[in-house]
């Protein structure tokens, strides 16, 4: 699910992707937004996304070749001399039956003994969230940057990967494709498309393709502002790709042009499944200076091969590439760690320059990356984990990041990391019923830390049994139990709690429905945390692909929201259900002061949300001085946290700091778009009152890495 604007505006758009598992086919669909947020109707001239004649289509792809690996795009043509021998093989035995697949791929129906797609030629989209790229909202302190606005106010562009082996572009305005590339790491999974049994219970296997996730963003590289969206592929490959997506002139001007780098298992064997979403974001090169960089997990199994009766064990890599070119700036490895999740970074004084990075394993530990250093060389992983949730609980989904500061004076405490554990990328994950749970974990940022435990934390608690209301919105619920005074009373922030003799660092809430577990990756705003949790394993036969929950919670207690910096402190339902559209008294379910709802049922898997804020607000903290670095970060414009999974914080005494920019802020008034695994069902989430915009229902399909 993504929008046209991160915030509310006239002619605003959200897509939404979808998939029939009944020949294996995807849509990309466009909705306008009413003036409210509501969902209207379908765009026109097109609703969905148009996929032009075989022959006129632009289709790019690339190699990754020598023993210093580079990427060399090319057009993915028939009789093409650019692919290397092995990428022929993969995609026929001789040049005839080569060509018949590229010209397949390409869209052609009339191959005999091909399969049919009946005239749907975009592939399914399982995983894959759509990124919008239209005329630049960033903020940055660079005056050219105002050049590259006005020059780029008209580009109108969406971009989404699908299991047709391709990275998709359409122009919003009539939601016609204007290019398609397919990496090098998906061709051995092309092949499989042509076969009149695919995805078939009893025949060829359906194979991902580019089913990861995609990151957009506005950098300053060679003097000259452009757009950059890096994306992973998933359970299509070992790998990630950028594209240059500056205008639609630019992506599609050829290959050369559109295509900027491949990073694989090629590059490095480290590199595993591609699930995360990366960072884009500056680091340090130098005393005074900084590069654009997209910062990488390796993701999942990089050493898992098929068939093999004795599996190597699998590594956890943190890949640092220059945003631009894809050279690597530091390889990071993780010990004793197998398979690392997004990352989430820290901005300390949000000048642009990255100083920290959290990520989680499959291991179900927290990491904290130090960036801190001038040299590239000195970056690294502490050696003691932040958290260690335990074997069973792995930590996949991107972490969130709160600065956490005394109630009292503003005085640092370190960083809350808000994550979950869980995960939903295997089909044997639907059979697991290992209990899962919601963490905010104090980092306090000392140089070496001690590896919090359960027993620092405050457990919170969902009341039982769950709230069905009939009376004002329909709907099941959740509220945090008020039965324990001293998790009622918790907050990290409160003198009550630093001050005390062994003071709690952090919360914990387990999740309770068997098989419940973290499916999306946290939204932090300034008084909550949202999650999105799923419960794949269901006895109800009217949702078989399961249920799910979005929790929303005080990041500084994991108890009842609360208003942010506001002295009074009083609880507030983040969910409107007397339809007063606001949060308000009304909204309580009891008589007790903080009796008011934490959670709210989807019937569905939820998928990663979209934020859009009523109001254009930008924020920064208080510049207090600049330590001689000023605009160094300016080289790339800062956005909406949440969308950019970095994050303003807190950093040890001594940090370099450069001149602040502001950016949107995240104040959580708004709305949350999100859909759920395997469903057409598209709904708009009030921050302050969910409304229930509907379609409905496909069938859900089980992730497989292997």
């Amino acid at each position: 699910m993504a929008t046209q604007s991160e915030t509310t505006a006239a002619g605003n758009r959200v897509f939404q992707p979808v998939f029939n598992p009944n020949g294996w086919y995807g849509e990309l669909r466009c909705f306008l937004l009413n003036a409210d947020g509501t969902v209207g109707a379908g765009c026109t001239p097109n609703p969905k996304a148009v996929i032009p004649a075989a022959a006129s289509r632009k289709i790019y792809s690339s190699k990754v070749t020598g023993t210093a690996p580079t990427t060399t795009a090319f057009n993915f043509v028939i009789n093409s001399g650019d692919m290397t021998p092995a990428q022929k093989l993969l995609l026929g035995a001789d040049a005839t039956a080569q060509n018949k697949t590229i010209n397949f791929v390409r869209g052609d129906e009339t191959i005999t003994g091909f399969r049919s797609r009946a005239g749907n030629l975009l592939g399914d989209i399982v995983d894959g969230q759509p990124v919008v790229v239209t005329k630049p909202s960033g903020s940055t302190n660079d005056s050219a940057y105002s050049s590259f606005i006005s020059g780029n106010a008209a580009r109108n562009m969406v971009l989404v990967g699908a299991n047709d082996g391709m990275m998709h572009a359409f122009s919003i305005d009539n939601m016609t494709e204007l290019m398609g590339y397919i990496p090098s790491t998906v061709y051995p999974n092309l092949k499989a498309l042509t076969a009149t049994d695919y995805g078939t219970s009893a025949g060829t296997p359906h194979a991902y393709h580019v089913n990861g996730s995609m990151r957009q963003q506005d950098i300053k590289a060679g003097g000259s502002w452009k757009t950059i969206v890096a994306g992973g592929l998933g359970q299509g490959g070992r790998g990630y790709y950028a594209v240059d997506a500056t205008s639609a002139a630019q992506i599609t001007a050829g290959a050369g042009s559109a295509v900027k780098w491949e990073w694989n298992n090629v590059n490095d064997s480290g590199m595993g499944y591609s699930f995360g979403a990366p960072v884009i974001y500056n680091v340090r090169n130098g005393s005074n200076a900084v590069v654009p960089a997209v910062i990488l997990s390796n993701g999942y199994q990089n050493k898992w091969v098929s068939g093999a009766l004795t599996q190597v064990a699998n590594e956890s890599v943190l890949y640092i590439l220059n945003a631009d070119t894809g050279a690597l700036l530091k390889k990071i490895e993780v010990p004793n760690s197998t398979g690392l999740s997004s990352p989430a970074g820290l901005d300390f004084g949000q000048d642009g320059v990255l100083d920290y990075v959290y990520a989680g394993d499959v291991d179900g530990k927290l990491w904290r990356f130090d960036l801190t250093s001038d040299d590239a060389v000195n970056f690294k992983v502490l050696t003691t984990p932040i958290f260690n949730a335990g074997t069973g609980h792995p930590i996949v989904m991107r972490p969130g990041i709160m600065p956490a500061n005394k109630a009292s004076d503003g005085t640092s405490l370190g960083n809350v990391i808000l994550f979950g554990t869980g995960q939903l990328l295997t089909n044997g994950d639907r059979s697991d019923t290992t209990t899962q749970t919601l963490y905010g974990v104090l980092d306090k940022m000392a140089s070496s830390p001690i590896t919090v435990t359960l027993s620092d934390l405050q457990q919170q608690a969902f009341a039982t049994p769950n709230i069905n209301l009939t009376n004002m919105r329909v709907g099941t619920y959740r509220k945090i139990s008020t039965a324990d005074a001293a998790a009622k009373a918790f907050d990290l922030a409160s003198a009550a709690n630093w001050a005390a003799a062994t003071p709690k660092l952090g919360w914990y809430l387990n999740l309770p429905d068997s098989s419940e577990r973290l499916v999306t990756s946290p939204m932090v705003f300034d008084d909550k945390v949202l999650f999105g949790t799923g419960v794949p394993v269901s006895a109800e036969k009217c949702l078989p692909g399961g249920k799910g929950w979005i929790v929303g919670l005080n990041p500084m207690s994991g108890s009842v929201t609360r208003k942010a910096n506001k002295a009074s402190g009083k609880s507030f339902s983040f969910i409107d259900i007397n339809g007063d559209g606001k949060s308000t008294l009304g909204d309580r379910i009891g008589a007790g002061a903080d009796d008011y709802l934490s959670a709210y049922q989807k019937e569905g898997i939820p998928t990663e949300m979209s934020y859009v804020a009523t109001t254009a607000r930008l924020t920064g903290p208080v510049n207090q001085n600049t330590d001689g670095w000023d605009d160094i970060g300016s080289v790339i414009a800062l956005r909406e946290a949440n969308s950019m999974a970095v994050y303003t914080g807190n950093a040890p005494a001594g940090t370099k700091r450069g001149k602040t920019i502001v950016r949107q802020s995240s104040e959580g008034v708004g709305s949350i778009y999100g859909g759920t695994v395997g469903s057409d069902d598209l709904g708009k989430d009030s921050l302050n009152g969910p409304g229930v915009e509907a379609i409905r229902i496909e069938t859900t399909v089980w992730r497989e890495i292997k």
